[in-house]
């Protein structure tokens, strides 16, 4: 795949941030971050809580990793240390 153009995206056209309430287990829900892939390039890596929707598929970020693309566009999830 040919590499993701980080400039393809002006920041000044990214929309408000949208939250969602999610359960991420049987304790109450949590408040998370709504974006699509696109946005996820303009704003660069984010701990979780966060959800990252496109077209096809959608990613669940979980408290405690982080969610951050690859100069092709690939998502990439990552444990945080404690």
């Amino acid at each position: 795949r040919a590499p993701l153009s980080r400039a393809a995206v002006d920041p000044a056209s990214v929309p408000s941030p949208e939250w969602r309430e999610v359960f991420f287990g049987p304790e109450k829900a949590s408040r998370t971050r709504v974006l699509s892939r696109g946005e996820l390039s303009v704003v660069g890596p984010l701990s979780g809580p966060v959800l990252v929707e496109s077209d096809v598929d959608t990613v669940v970020v979980p408290p405690g990793w982080s969610v951050s693309l690859d100069e092709v566009g690939s998502v990439h999830l990552r444990r945080e240390k404690s």
